[in-house]
């Protein structure tokens, strides 16, 4: 449990209709790292433990929050690669200010727009009194799908268990996982549920000290956290140039390769990072195993 007793934001975000639930739980973890100044220096790995979400998650979510003016992040670079070493909360935020700078569609919210686009798209011919619920029920009638294949849920727990390092393994609850298996494959495939395990409990941050800092897979599974590593399975290529710095700055300096889900490490024959990157790391590197086997990589994909 978090020591903090209580956390510092600025009251704007609160109205704000660009932040989403899940920003404004991020901000108000960075809140409570807060000390003098309003800045502090958490890792975002400590700020995805205490808001219950991914790191890349709240890297994603610090940028926005950035942009909308509400953290100020506080870095320098090293070997070309940018580190953040403090945050600071901009607490001085006036909302009115904001959306006098917003010069497209003033007036009309995002829900509005949604609604109107909904209407069109599936009633072109004017049909207005017929409701949203209506509208989902004439969609999934007419558009139905073929039933997809049954899988068991008490296979798809063994395959799970199959990827959790051993610690984790020992602590599952092997009676209650198939139950909230079967309810998560109500909502989602197999391949992308077991990606999104993949993606986690690959992650090196989980894996080191024989999973000592991984989640409790039924926790992981129940509160839908799982649903945060979704999206890495799913955009696969489409790492930023920005993330893939982030992804070498911490390899570099020794704390593992985090976006394995994305590619193989550096020195992997398979990784996909792009070639300047890993020039810059070998030579960064330079000496080490790790760095032989970037430059053997890079000789492979010249002669290809």
């Amino acid at each position: 449990m978090s020591q903090a007793r209580y956390s510092i934001i600025p009251t704007a975000a609160l109205e704000d209709d660009r932040v989403t639930a899940q920003q404004l739980r991020i901000l108000a973890t960075l809140g409570s790292f807060m000390g003098k100044d309003n800045e502090g220096f958490p890792s975002q790995s400590k700020i995805a433990e205490r808001a219950k979400c991914s790191r890349q998650t709240v890297n994603k979510a610090l940028r926005c929050l950035a942009d909308f003016g509400y953290i100020q992040v506080i870095g320098r670079t090293r070997g070309g690669l940018k580190r953040a070493l403090r945050y600071r909360v901009i607490l001085d935020v006036n909302l009115s200010d904001i959306e006098a700078e917003a010069p497209m569609f003033p007036d009309v919210k995002k829900s509005d727009i949604d609604v109107k686009e909904g209407d069109n798209d599936v009633n072109p011919e004017g049909d207005n009194d017929v409701n949203s619920m209506e509208l989902t029920a004439k969609e999934d009638t007419q558009g139905k799908k073929p039933t997809p294949k049954r899988v068991s849920p008490k296979k798809v727990s063994e395959e799970i268990l199959s990827l959790l390092p051993k610690a984790k393994v020992r602590m599952a609850p092997r009676d209650s996982l198939p139950k909230v298996v079967k309810t998560i494959l109500n909502q989602t495939d197999e391949q992308t549920l077991l990606g999104a395990v993949k993606a986690c409990y690959s992650d090196p941050k989980h894996t080191a000290e024989d999973g000592q800092y991984a989640p409790a897979i039924y926790s992981w599974l129940k509160d839908g956290v799982w649903k945060n590593w979704v999206a890495e399975v799913e955009h696969n290529s489409t790492l930023t140039e920005e993330d893939w710095a982030a992804a070498f700055r911490i390899y570099v300096e020794g704390g593992g390769w985090p976006v394995s889900a994305f590619s193989p490490a550096p020195h992997d024959p398979n990784c996909t990072a792009p070639a300047k990157m890993l020039r810059h790391a070998a030579k960064l590197l330079e000496g080490t195993p790790a760095a032989e086997g970037i430059l053997k990589n890079l000789e492979i994909g010249e002669a290809a």
